[in-house]
């Protein structure tokens, strides 16, 4: 099982976001860009923010906490698909963005629908990743916060930094999964699940 730590990168001082600042501003000048222009001249504080979208981590486990269900007893398997799915990608700092889908099969307890697509975002949010490790640490929470029978995840996503850089191939979408329980020792329950899964939808760009 992968490590599902979630780094602190978090800033929380004006002095830590005004150090960010100042680096982002040192960069800019460094290309070189013209500042000074009035088109550019929130340049700076605009990357700033969007890096710190991607640096706020969260505790996770919080997330499931918040209204868990009874449902009495195990119960039939339960799948959210196309959840919006974000992130950035620690190699090049350019983001990602597909969908989630998650299934599983609850043994005690269920989740309020809306936590699955929180926990999603979260997991994007609190700092620059990959889609393999944001897909593992999404199970792993599950799988213990929920401690159902099973989970599956499985993310599909663009990455920016393969469509706008690099080999330049737009629209390549990059898939992956995460199986946790009975979804790895049980085909049947696994394929059950993928053919629930498919009508999926995908971005374009």
């Amino acid at each position: 099982m992968n490590d599902t730590t979630v780094v602190n990168v978090t800033v929380t001082t004006k002095t830590q976001r005004d150090a960010v600042y100042n680096a982002v501003e040192d960069l800019l000048k460094a290309l070189p860009i013209n500042l000074s222009a009035e088109a550019q001249q929130e340049t700076p504080r605009r990357f700033t923010d969007y890096l710190l979208e991607f640096c706020h981590p969260v505790d996770p486990m919080a997330i499931l906490k918040e209204g868990f269900d009874s449902n009495g007893g195990e119960g039939g398997m339960v799948i959210q698909q196309n959840i919006p799915l974000r992130g950035l990608c620690e190699h090049h700092l350019a983001p990602f963005f597909g969908y989630a889908h998650i299934a599983y099969l609850p043994r005690k307890v269920q989740v309020g629908l809306s936590k699955m697509a929180r926990l999603v975002d979260a997991i994007g949010t609190c700092a620059p990743s990959m889609q393999e490790h944001m897909s593992d640490i999404i199970a792993d929470i599950l799988h213990r916060g929920l401690e159902p029978n099973g989970v599956m995840v499985v993310t599909e996503a663009i990455h920016t930094c393969m469509s706008v850089r690099g080999v330049h191939a737009p629209g390549v979408v990059t898939s992956a999964s995460a199986l946790r329980g009975i979804f790895l020792t049980n085909p049947a329950a696994k394929a059950e699940a993928l053919a629930l899964m498919s009508a999926r939808k995908i971005p374009s760009v």
